[in-house]
């Protein structure tokens, strides 16, 4: 089983709960990557298959924060091309390529390829190689795709290319109430291509194991705010009945909001609460 995630917390949430549940000899068959990683998995065991005008040097950096496809674009005396929703696959001049893909010397430019740039070596890849395509399909006999609100377009073309028409059974989850990430790049119609293209069978989840009752009954109200559709969401059996706190706070300007948050983070800090959980 493959599964894939946006986040890096949630891939090894994940991972954690097959192992607890599972134990260790059946989890060895699961297996939980992010989108950036699975894609980066493909590119660095197959890259002698890319022609040689796309095969990066096997030391590679991964450029996370996009500095250093910056810097090779002013190299090569161009004007950077950013990635964005609306240009997620924007056209590299081949001089900045050369730069990313082999680094240079006279320039003390090391090879380094952001994430946007590895998924699609990985998706052309694939595309030209049959062979290794169907091998990936042989691999996984079930793909689940956690947090699918959230998958760019060059993340869905991989899964595209990696699965689709394929015997794998293959599960999208994720909510669109949740789809913060646009602004990153996240597909707003995920959902509808993902049923189309797959001819999906649409499931709704009707238990909520995470939230307890109150912020369910208040998680509803917003629903119908947000004029979604009517859902007889249900806690699970471990909450009691009144289990949960909701408070509302009204704020001048949001400089007031910022500062009562911060204070409110700092306090569960000195209680010893963990950042990650707050």
């Amino acid at each position: 089983i493959l599964a894939v995630s946006f986040k890096k917390d949630a891939a090894s949430n994940l991972s954690e709960r097959i192992r607890s549940r599972c134990g260790k000899e059946l989890a060895f068959r699961f297996e939980s990557l992010t989108f950036d990683s699975f894609a980066k998995e493909i590119l660095d065991r197959f890259y002698l298959s890319l022609p040689a005008e796309f095969r990066p040097a096997k030391d590679y950096m991964v450029d996370t924060d996009y500095s250093l496809i910056k810097r090779a674009y002013a190299l090569a005396g161009y004007q950077y091309s950013a990635v964005s929703p609306q240009n997620p696959k924007p056209q590299i001049p081949r001089a900045v390529m050369n730069l990313l893909l082999n680094g240079s010397v006279e320039n003390d430019f090391l090879p380094a390829l952001p994430f946007n740039l590895i998924s699609r070596l990985a998706n052309y890849l694939l595309k030209n190689n049959v062979y290794i395509t169907k091998a990936l399909q042989t691999t996984y006999s079930h793909v689940f795709l956690d947090e699918f609100q959230d998958t760019t377009s060059v993340q869905y073309e991989l899964v595209q290319t990696c699965f689709l028409l394929s015997k794998c059974t293959i599960t999208a989850v994720g909510d669109q109430k949740q789809r913060i990430m646009i602004w990153a790049g996240a597909m707003p119609d995920a959902f509808e291509r993902y049923s189309q293209d797959f001819t999906a069978l649409e499931k709704t989840l009707l238990m909520n194991h995470r939230s307890a009752p109150t912020l369910i009954t208040m998680q509803c109200v917003l629903y119908n705010e947000l004029k979604s559709a009517q859902l007889n969401i249900v806690p699970s059996d471990k909450w009691q009945e009144n289990d949960g706190e909701v408070t509302l706070h009204i704020f001048s300007t949001d400089a007031d909001e910022a500062g009562y948050i911060k204070q409110q983070i700092k306090a569960k800090l000195e209680l010893g609460i963990l950042p990650r959980e707050i």
